[in-house]
Order: structure tokens, then C-alpha cells, then sequence
């Protein structure tokens, strides 16, 4: 199950972006900075990751500019995932969704039940991750993203053979391997 995938290109911006978040350009470009840091941190780092989520959500706030705070709020729930604070993480993962639903980012609130579903798998509470999953796959639905949609089709076969539904499993497989 995959919460997130980073771009090899981010990792090359590492030092101009932590020149950007600590200089005092306007805060638009601090926000995106950290957006783009916690990207990289949120595996490898993670605890470096939820200070500057801390720095972003904070600079977010105050200069009123929170377009980007759900994804901010949701790669903290993502670093707190690779700490294995899994009750961090939902926490994080809930204000992010409350968030992404109050600014209608349809994108972020079906990434966010992703993260959810991926939370709930890993602390084996396979019923919680398949609803979360399910609501995921439903918001990618209207979203039409065919690759997110064999994504939470796969996520779902793999909560299905947790629950012992190899039935349901192999139909949510199936699906995944139709999607091209």
C-alpha cells in the first residue's frame, strides 16, 4: 500500500527549497517550500517533516493563505504514519479532510480516505480501511483519474484478503488489471 510517491526531480531542489523556507520571501513561496520539503522528509525524515509541516501550517494560518493546508495537515499524518503514531496520524489526517472538503478539493479529500484506509490497514483494522477505501474510490470515480481509481481498487483487494473475502479480493484485483 503506497501513501505517497515523490518526484526523483524534488529530491535535487532539497537545499534551494530550505533556502527559500528560512529566507523571508512572501509567505506564498515559505508555504510551497515546506509543502515541497515535507514531500521529501515525510519517509526519510520524518520527524524533520512534521517540524516544518508545524512551520507551513503555522505560516499558512497567519498570512490567511490555506489553500495549501490540507496537504500540508495530510503529509504530517503521512510522517506520523513512518513514526508508527498511527493516532497522530488520524488526527492529522481528519483536520486535513475537514479542510479539503471546506475549500471543495475533491482531489485531496479522496487522498486523504487513501491515507486513511492505509492508517487504519497498518494498524489492522481492516474494516475501518475498508470504508476509508471505499470512500476514496468513490471520490476518484468522479474524478475520473483511471490510475488512482487501479490504485484504491488494489487497496481494496488487499483489505479483502485481510478479511479472509478472497472473493472480493480478486474482483477488486481484476478491476485494478482491467484499468490501463
Amino acid at each position: 500500500i503506497c501513501i505517497l510517491s515523490i518526484s526523483p526531480k524534488l529530491y535535487s531542489q532539497e537545499d534551494s527549497l530550505k533556502q527559500v523556507f528560512f529566507s523571508k520571501l512572501p509567505d506564498t513561496a515559505r508555504i510551497n517550500a515546506a509543502l515541497k520539503l515535507c514531500m521529501i522528509y515525510s519517509s526519510n525524515n520524518p520527524e524533520y517533516c512534521v517540524v516544518t509541516a508545524n512551520k507551513g501550517i503555522e505560516l499558512a494560518q497567519k498570512s490567511k493563505n490555506i489553500k495549501l493546508l490540507p496537504a500540508l495537515l495530510k503529509l504530517k499524518g503521512v510522517a506520523y504514519v513512518n513514526l508508527g503514531e498511527y493516532k497522530k496520524s488520524a488526527e492529522e489526517y481528519f483536520k486535513a479532510l475537514k479542510e479539503a472538503e471546506k475549500q471543495l478539493n475533491k482531489k485531496e479529500v479522496a487522498a486523504i480516505y487513501n491515507n486513511l484506509g492505509v492508517n487504519f490497514w497498518y494498524q489492522n483494522d481492516f474494516k475501518n480501511a475498508l470504508k476509508y477505501h471505499l470512500q476514496s474510490l468513490e471520490f476518484r470515480k468522479v474524478l475520473g483519474n483511471q490510475k488512482d481509481i487501479a490504485k484504491s481498487y488494489n487497496n481494496l483487494g488487499m483489505v479483502e484478503v485481510e478479511l479472509q473475502n478472497y472473493k472480493e479480493a480478486l474482483e477488486y484485483y481484476n478491476l485494478s488489471m482491467q484499468i490501463k
